[in-house]
């Protein structure tokens, strides 16, 4: 090593908290070309080499360098050495987990009881070195059990509250009932709250409208949320409460109970989805290989606009095999709700598609269900016959009804993408 520099001590430690602080990447080297910069590990190393007054400083850093992707808990001995690690830190260290992900990643058939723990152990020491009110970026949670962890709700809910994140990322969870997952959003309540995979066991959720376990949704800082669901319990959906003043976007995953269903087997589930349409600004209903239901505003940019648009996308494959009479269907079902704008699109793939979307009566059982809607939802409005108008290219065509009365040279919006039906309404379903 060489000998110390002719600066103060105190000087030389400025100089190494400086360097801790630097960003992985020189903007200045970059824009001139001259590539990466060592990152804050190799700096600080670098430090500790030049001498040996100034080795104490730098390995203080290094051993406290927050990490800068992720930091992976899979059995309970990653726990208690983390655990560990933040204890043994300077308490003036600035050891958080700002810069990644806590992921939580227990195996599904282990003992799941040591993650009930993790709240308490990790909040308090990860806390007093948060970095903006938030222990860490990000919190992932995969194939966690919520039905065994949630089984010490001294250990586990009442101390949720120490963990502070900015998104909540659950992928394949478990549960035994929704109003698990509800309470867990809620008590973390991060702005964005996304739900990934499906559950590891569906036959062990209980599908049941209990009073004594409310599913409700709280939290002022969430803007972002999904949830899965399975298909049964979703008929339940128009008795979840939200007090989330801030969400603009939720989304549900849900998957049919089998691939032989149909809505032709009497089932109404949609009818209790058009009451969740009503509660949320934005809300997205996607079954798994067979199509998304949206219902947003159609003026996005606009802040707090209520909704008036609904998009049904449907898979290729689901298409052949349903029809337009199944979206016919969601429609019938979901209405009334403030409808301005209805988008119909078929995603295509390899196959061509054995009906011609362009003829005139290709969409004539879309036609008939708003017809029928129009005659009896608005009592006062005579129902105006629907026109079809059609642009054909190579091997697409474009399809677009509107309301009748419209000039036959009147130029119609082109749909988004090739494979839309773009339905346009007049403000005839408004509630």
């Amino acid at each position: 090593m060489s000998p110390p520099p002719a600066l103060p001590l105190e000087v030389c430690e400025l100089i190494i908290d400086a360097v801790d602080e630097l960003d992985s990447e020189s903007t200045f080297l970059a824009k001139f070309g001259y590539g990466r910069v060592p990152d804050r590990v190799c700096a600080l190393r670098a430090c500790a080499l030049t001498c040996r007054a100034w080795l104490p400083r730098a390995r203080m850093h290094l051993q406290t360098c927050r990490p800068e992707y992720e930091t992976f808990l899979s059995t309970p001995g990653h726990l208690v050495s983390l655990v560990d690690f933040l204890r043994k830190a300077p308490q003036d260290a600035k050891v958080d987990l700002t810069g990644g992900s806590l992921i939580i990643a227990p195996s599904f058939r282990d003992d799941q009881t040591w993650v009930s723990r993790m709240p308490y152990k990790l909040g308090p020491l990860l806390r007093r070195r948060s970095f903006g009110g938030h222990t860490f970026q990000r919190l992932r949670l995969y194939q966690v059990d919520l039905s065994v962890v949630g089984t010490y709700p001294f250990k586990f809910y009442k101390s949720l509250p120490l963990i502070h994140t900015r998104q909540l990322i659950i992928e394949s969870v478990q549960y035994s009932h929704l109003s698990q997952l509800a309470r867990m959003v809620s008590i973390l309540n991060p702005p964005a709250a996304l739900c990934d995979g499906w559950f590891p066991e569906e036959k062990r959720v209980r599908v049941e409208r209990n009073p004594n376990h409310p599913v409700s949704f709280r939290g002022n800082r969430i803007e972002e949320l999904s949830v899965p669901v399975v298909w049964a319990d979703l008929a339940h959906c128009d008795s979840w409460r939200f007090q989330t003043p801030r969400l603009s976007s939720f989304t549900v995953y849900t998957r049919w109970p089998n691939s032989g269903f149909t809505l032709d087997d009497g089932d109404n589930t949609f009818r209790s989805i058009s009451k969740l349409f009503s509660l949320l600004p934005a809300t997205s209903v996607e079954i798994q290989d067979v199509c998304e239901i949206r219902y947003r505003s159609a003026a996005l940019e606009l802040s707090g606009s209520k909704p008036n648009k609904l998009e049904i996308v449907m898979k290729a494959d689901a298409y052949r095999r349903l029809g337009l009479p199944f979206v016919a269907e969601i429609i019938a079902q979901v209405m009334p709700l403030t409808i301005w704008y209805l988008l119909i699109k078929i995603k295509p793939d390899a196959q061509p598609s054995p009906d011609d979307v362009t003829a005139a009566d290709h969409w004539s059982v879309i036609d008939d269900v708003l017809v029928r809607i129009v005659a009896s939802e608005v009592k006062e409005h005579k129902p105006r016959p629907y026109r079809c108008w059609t642009s054909i290219s190579l091997d697409r065509a474009y399809i677009a009804v509107a309301l009748g009365g419209v000039d036959e040279h009147t130029a119609l919006p082109a749909p988004a993408s090739p494979g839309d039906a773009q339905i346009i309404l007049d403000e005839i379903w408004k509630t």
